[in-house]
């Protein structure tokens, strides 16, 4: 199993990415919290974007507003 923790500067990037590894088919969608939709992934990527992005807006304490963790079993 291998665990990477990635403090990511930008979230557009680290949203893309998982796009295209869910897109590719070697990754899948796991869970989604802190949203309006239950299954996120009924929608666009767009919308996905600016949901991310609307929390990190709500969120005025913290510096690094993106993490991007990879389990891989």
């Amino acid at each position: 199993m291998v665990i990477v923790i990635h403090q990511a500067a930008d979230t557009r990037n680290a949203l893309l990415y998982n796009e295209e590894k869910v897109t590719e088919g070697v990754a899948t969608y796991f869970q989604s919290a802190n949203t309006e939709s239950l299954n996120p992934f009924l929608y666009d990527h767009n919308y996905r974007l600016n949901a991310l992005l609307d929390i990190e807006n709500r969120n005025t304490r913290s510096l690094n507003k993106c993490l991007h963790i990879s389990f891989n079993p």
